[in-house]
């Protein structure tokens, strides 16, 4: 007897089939997602905790700062393990042990760089690793900088604005007092330098050897208002300002085994180095940064190939000191005049030169103190004195005080006899000034255009001011753009300082990049006198 449909259909084993079918897919995905925890479990754990053969530590050259670290500490989380040992990184500043190096600049930098220290690199291709901004930190307001600002006096505006610079520029705060600390000499101060420089290499290279002596936190202890640094670097009380939008690119370069790196800490180097190039942005020099790194690169060598002197090289150069003998150098610094402290603290400068081979002329200004004197200088004691110093030291102890500093008109008259001299002898001669400020009249474009006929004179100017009065920052300028330096001293112990680092620059052992003259024997200036002068015009 046949079936016949009742119209409905079967949904017992439909249900049982869907029931089984979902069941099953639940402990599919179950089992699934146990072993893929398992899985990853395991490859964290065989990673970052579990290496059979241990750590493995990696020698990193490279400048320790926070943005160092930071790329450290990101290569540390990604578990890095290198022939089953677990890779841990160190830095240290030399590149000679080290199995990386993190060297800013260019290849041709590396290449030098390497060179000097005696390594190699295991590839040639530098990935980079860093990219960082360079500008200027500036103190804060409320942060008792021991500078003036420039803009004290209306009718000393900033020769810059008269030469129509950016003011967002490099060329506009190279005349703002900008210290470029130089003790422990980077790529990036050089790089720096040249920018401040405008692109010229001597007097990059100068800015450098003038701070010679002074570390970033030199700087910073001392309050200096600008400082050239990068902006991981920017010291606590500073803002941070990147004229042009420079960066400076850091490049990783993995070095070969040596003896006393091996060859897991090269493979650990070269795992370094993939693990940049495929993390890092990989953004190459603008043609402005490229100029600035060629030329940074001269500087760098410039400044770091200092010879071993010889005793004819290292004899000291001339010096003119250019005293200001107004009233205001009467005012009290410690516990005599400012006067008698710069007397007291230039003897044994003046000795030094003379027993290094050097001569020293003496001349002193004020307002004119006399009838029918119309010049503020007065020439005390020339080039061709052959006393070794001694009527230096006695004449300045003879000196009047009175009138008013007439600071500009006397650096012309002085640069006009150092000149001569520099041109006579074959030999950089050199002016230390130490000054109360500027009282003469002279424009700051009169100014500018009487100090520019000096500008291939191998003449160094080194200014010091004293006392509160206004720095004439225009004079400041100049003479830290033609190869001498301009410092503000409120203390004994400040005053002492500056006077070593001016004559300091006179055992440089070094001629004027702008010196076309090899060294000869000492000759007399044309414009000499014969005889020693002590009475000043009073």
């Amino acid at each position: 007897m046949g079936r016949h449909s009742n119209g409905h259909r079967n949904l017992r084993v439909t249900k049982e089939m869907v029931i089984s079918i979902v069941a099953a897919v639940l402990v599919l995905m179950v089992g699934a997602w146990w072993i893929l925890n398992r899985m990853n479990a395991n490859s964290e754990h065989n990673q970052a905790g579990s290496c059979p053969a241990g750590d493995l530590t990696l020698v990193v050259a490279a400048q320790d700062n926070p943005q160092v670290q930071s790329l450290l500490d990101s290569y540390k989380k990604s578990n890095p393990v290198v022939k089953d040992r677990c890779v841990k990184t160190e830095v240290v500043g030399e590149v000679a042990n080290a199995a990386l190096a993190l060297i800013p600049g260019t290849k041709e930098t590396v290449n030098a760089r390497l060179q000097i220290a005696g390594r190699s690199a295991s590839t040639n291709n530098y990935p980079v690793a860093l990219r960082t901004s360079l500008g200027i930190a500036e103190l804060k307001e409320g942060g008792d900088s021991h500078e003036h600002s420039h803009d004290e006096h209306e009718h000393e505006h900033s020769h810059e604005h008269e030469h129509g610079h950016d003011e967002n520029s490099w060329a506009h705060l190279a005349s703002h007092g900008v210290i470029v600390p130089g003790k422990d000499a980077t790529f990036f101060s050089a790089v720096a330098a040249t920018a401040l420089a405008g692109g010229d290499p001597d007097r990059a290279a100068n800015m450098l050897r003038e701070n010679s002596g002074i570390s970033l936190s030199d700087a910073v202890n001392e309050k200096k208002q600008r400082i050239a640094t990068t902006e991981p670097e920017t010291p606590e009380g500073y803002t941070y300002e990147a004229p042009e939008d420079i960066h400076v690119n850091t490049l990783a370069v993995p070095l070969t085994s040596s003896g006393t790196v091996s060859e897991d800490e090269s493979r650990a180097a070269a795992h370094f180095a993939r693990y940049v190039a495929d993390n890092v942005e990989q953004t190459e020099p603008n043609h402005t940064e490229s100029l600035l790194y060629s030329t940074a690169q001269v500087v760098s060598e410039h400044v770091a190939a200092q010879p071993t002197l010889s005793p004819e090289d290292n004899r000291a150069k001339d010096t003119l000191l250019l005293l200001d003998t107004s009233e205001a150098m009467s005012e009290t610094m410690g516990d005599q005049s400012v006067f008698s402290q710069t007397v007291q603290l230039l003897d044994p400068h003046i000795r030094q030169v003379a027993e290094n081979g050097g001569r020293t002329a003496l001349w002193n200004y004020s307002s004119p103190r006399s009838s029918g004197v119309s010049k503020g200088w007065r020439s005390n004691v020339p080039f061709s004195d052959q006393s070794k110093g001694e009527n230096v030291v006695s004449t300045m102890q003879q000196f009047g005080l009175g009138g008013e500093p007439w600071t500009r008109s006397s650096v012309l008259a002085a640069l006009a006899t150092a000149a001569e001299n520099a041109r006579v002898t074959g030999k950089p001669t050199h002016i230390i000034l130490v000054t109360s400020g500027t009282a003469d009249r002279i424009s700051v474009h009169d100014l500018w255009n009487d100090l520019e006929k000096f500008h291939d004179a191998d003449v160094h100017v080194h200014v010091i001011h004293v006392g509160d009065d206004p720095v004439d920052e225009s004079l400041a300028s100049w003479s830290k753009e033609h190869f001498g330096s301009a410092a503000v001293a409120k203390t004994p112990q400040e005053l002492s300082r500056e006077l070593d680092r001016a004559f300091q620059d006179s055992f440089a052992g070094q001629q004027s990049p702008t010196s076309e003259h090899t060294d000869s024997s000492d000759g007399e200036s044309s414009t000499a006198a014969t005889t020693t002068t002590t009475t000043a015009d009073r």
